[in-house]
């Protein structure tokens, strides 16, 4: 499977609990690297935009980048996983 090169940054605090939590979780046997987690969530956050705000259909391909930069509204948040 090809991969898109796809970089961003989070805060320190959130950096240091995936990092933790992955190393955690080796030491319980369940090997994941940060790639991985990182497309799972991304996965799981874009499905429930599609679904609240595309009726739950894939966006259509954007022609142009994403923005640059911070952005002055709060993030669109979605709530926790809860096993669905």
């Amino acid at each position: 499977m090809s991969r898109a090169r796809f970089s961003t940054q989070v805060a320190p605090d959130l950096a240091a609990r995936v990092r933790a939590a992955i190393i955690g979780l080796g030491k319980r046997g369940v090997q994941i690297s940060l790639a991985e987690a990182t497309e799972s969530a991304l996965e799981a956050w874009v499905r429930h935009i599609e679904q609240d705000y595309n009726d739950g259909q894939p966006f259509a391909p954007a022609a142009e980048d994403l923005r640059r930069g911070q952005r002055v509204r709060p993030p669109v948040d979605i709530p926790p996983n809860n096993g669905g």
